[in-house]
């Protein structure tokens, strides 16, 4: 069995041979997701990997679902598009480990980071670049080409952190209890936009989940404003063949969170980290 460093900590062992151990997954993990504050400023572009659409997806829903799924489903669209269109801080998961992140409605990048035995690494995406600092001895930021990147490629999960939004608008039946939610989604449902990047993660998902890509089982909460908070999911083989843990949790929303490209000198990542 292929022994896979986590979600997060590819973001060193991806690059440096050896760096990252292995851990066994656990049978199921959740993030606590703490409830973000009111929104603030203008709402001036959405993240690509958001739905802010509250209508049904293409497929329709089921004529089978209750009323109850029914309208647990649309307050769900209705979260997804009310915590769209702002600058956000979240955490990104995989059962094992957990990052930090933000994304910038101004110019549309988002980071992460992770502080690992005193050693910070951060990673950036914008605009298709990703960038990632703390890797190389030298100081410099290696620069990853994000549209070269095959759909399986380990980092691809965090090049897209904010796919979570787009997951949602694939829910088929949910229920609900206060702010909690659970149910099923369909990733053939699921609009992955514009975004190319997106459009390659989302086709692998498919691929990957095959005949158990229409029923997905997830998990998502709400603030006490009806916006989305947290988001959970269990993607089939999409870990090298084994089933992935996706944690999102949101811990801030509107305000003023900049994310830019980085000023260091550039490394160009080898041809050797494009393979997967």
């Amino acid at each position: 069995m292929r022994c896979r460093p986590s979600l997060v900590t590819i973001m060193i062992g991806v690059l440096l041979a050896g760096s990252a151990g292995c851990a066994e997954r656990p049978a199921s993990s959740t993030l606590t997701p703490l409830p973000p504050g009111p929104s603030s400023g203008p709402v001036t572009r959405t993240p690509a990997g958001a739905n802010t659409s509250t209508s049904k997806p293409s497929g329709g829903s089921s004529p089978a679902l209750s009323s109850a799924s029914g309208r647990a489903v649309g307050q769900l669209r209705t979260a997804v598009a009310k915590a769209s269109g702002q600058s956000l801080g979240f955490v990104l998961g995989d059962g094992v480990a957990s990052a930090e992140g933000r994304f910038d409605v101004v110019s549309g990048g988002v980071s992460l980071s992770r502080i690992d035995d005193g050693r910070t690494t951060e990673l950036v995406v914008v605009d298709g670049d990703l960038y990632l600092l703390g890797v190389v001895p030298s100081g410099a930021v290696l620069h990853v080409v994000v549209d070269q990147l095959p759909g399986g490629h380990d980092l691809l999960p965090v090049a897209v952190p904010l796919v979570a939004f787009r997951l949602l608008g694939g829910v088929t039946r949910a229920e609900s209890s206060t702010n909690d939610y659970s149910g099923r989604l369909d990733l053939t449902k699921v609009d992955a936009g514009e975004s190319a990047t997106v459009q390659r993660f989302l086709a692998y998902l498919v691929r990957q989940a095959g005949d158990r890509a229409d029923d997905i089982p997830f998990t998502a909460t709400v603030d006490g404003f009806g916006r989305l908070a947290g988001f959970r999911a269990e993607l089939p083989r999409a870990d090298h063949g084994r089933d992935l843990i996706y944690e999102f949790a949101i811990r801030t929303l509107g305000g003023d969170l900049t994310v830019a490209r980085p000023g260091a000198d550039l490394v160009e990542a080898p041809a050797s980290l494009y393979a997967g």
